[in-house]
């Protein structure tokens, strides 16, 4: 018997523990993890035969991701986008945007049918010497624009909507042509927006392109702009350093046709700096409502008020008040973003934090870059950033939405336990007092009895 439990033992001794198997799986938060050779300025999500992810760095280098039907992500292709010159500097984007994103007038058109499932055509890009350039799909250098600004451009927003043609081009797609209008609208450094014409064919994989400003509108000494959002093909936000969003006519109703860009309305958001913003529309509303990221890092809520809504027209001016505010990060704000009745902020502090829209509560905070976050997209269930750190990261906008479904119900069942427990504990209390009253009579008349026995 001692033979036997001594090589129980020894058996027991000699199995390797739980550790040797292998290193233990590390938890992280997000997750896909794509790196570049340069900081991220750009991420689209589109549809082709398979879901593609196309990122945009500084270098130029852009790289296209599809996912297979089980969510692996795989590098498809990469190319540089195609200088004029070898003397070009390749470090030199500061601003990215293509013709189909979520930031350009296509998203704002009723022209459009799905569009957030059209590859993009023409990509184009500011850089840091104030140049403007414009490139195919492919990479292509369609139209350079030297020294187009005075100081690197900070934003780029695409003003072309497109409408389907019947005819096919050679990948199969509908061809798309260009309405009339202006293409592009670049910000700078310089306190300047300027609104290009640079299309001449309708169709947008020509090669017959002319360079052409329509209009500067100036903004100030000393008064950078800092982001560009589209309100309708007609009207843009323009968010500004000294604190203030304006609301700018691109063609106004009351003027020529060739009446040159006008800002018809000023909010005073902040006696700081603005550097994002962002608009949300709540479901079942018409009003939209802007959303201000600041450098101090403070996010506000801003809503029309006795107004029919907002328009281009003079007529109809709305006054605006602030809803809600509160500090988001530490540090500049330099994306806002929405997605359904979620604010997704990116900040400089390296967090990526989602908000509900409606009351401004922290939803989640996902963590994980290691330097300032440029960009967002959204292409559910995921949600794509780019980063400085030279990398793209995913993020489950899916597993987000049950953590909170279970959290709800779990507060629900809470505050019901909560109230079942007062309820019940004020139903013994009462308890209680009867039988304190019923001993307190008991004693007395028991009392009452020994003295009449004497």
């Amino acid at each position: 018997m001692e033979d036997a439990e001594d090589q129980r033992l020894e058996k027991k001794r000699s199995k390797p523990k739980r550790e040797d198997k292998g290193p233990k799986k590390q938890w992280r938060p997000w997750r896909d993890l794509l790196r570049t050779q340069d900081a991220v300025l750009f991420v689209q999500s589109f549809e082709t035969e398979k879901k593609t992810l196309m990122s945009v760095a500084a270098d130029g280098l852009v790289a296209l991701y599809v996912s297979n039907p089980l969510g692996i992500v795989s590098q498809e292709q990469t190319f540089h986008l195609k200088r004029e010159t070898s003397t070009t500097p390749r470090h030199s984007l500061t601003s990215l945007t293509s013709d189909t994103a979520p930031s350009s007038a296509i998203w704002c058109s009723s022209l459009t049918m799905a569009a957030s499932s059209l590859p993009p055509s023409i990509l184009y890009g500011g850089h840091v010497n104030g140049s403007v350039s414009a490139w195919s799909a492919r990479g292509a250098l369609l139209l350079e624009v030297p020294q187009a600004h005075a100081a690197a451009v900070t934003r780029a927003c695409c003003l072309s909507t497109f409408e389907m043609a019947e005819e096919a081009d050679a990948d199969g797609h509908g061809a798309r042509l260009k309405s009339e209008g202006p293409d592009l609208a670049t910000a700078s450094l310089d306190a300047t927006i300027r609104i290009w014409q640079l299309l001449e064919d309708e169709r947008c994989e020509s090669s017959g392109f002319s360079p052409g400003c329509l209009f500067i509108l100036d903004l100030g000494l000393r008064n950078p702009v800092a982001d560009l959002v589209l309100l309708s093909p007609e009207e843009i936000l323009v968010a500004t350093w000294d604190g203030q969003v304006r609301f700018v006519d691109l063609m106004p109703t009351e003027a020529p046709a060739d009446a040159p860009a006008a800002c018809s309305r000023a909010l005073q958001v902040t006696m700081g700096q603005v550097r994002s913003i962002c608009k949300w529309r709540k479901k079942g509303e018409d009003e939209w409502q802007l959303f201000a990221g600041t450098d101090e890092g403070t996010i506000s809520c801003w809503a029309p008020s006795g107004s029919p809504g907002l328009a281009s027209s003079s007529a109809l001016v709305p006054s605006w008040s602030q809803r809600l505010s509160w500090q988001g990060h530490w540090s500049h704000v330099i994306a806002l973003s929405s997605c359904k009745d979620w604010l997704i902020s990116c900040a400089e502090d390296k967090h990526v934090r989602l908000w509900d829209a409606t009351s401004g509560k922290l939803l989640s905070d996902l963590w994980g870059h290691s330097a300032g976050i440029l960009c967002a997209c959204v292409s559910w269930p995921l949600l794509w950033t780019g980063s400085r750190d030279h990398t793209v990261r995913s993020w489950d906008l899916q597993e987000i939405a049950n953590q909170l479904r279970e959290l709800s119900t779990m507060e629900t069942c809470d505050a019901q336990s909560f109230h079942y427990e007062i309820t019940f504990s004020r139903l013994t209390a009462k308890q209680l007092k009867k039988l304190a009253a019923a001993a307190k009579a008991a004693k007395a008349a028991k009392s009452e009895r020994r003295n009449r026995t004497r």
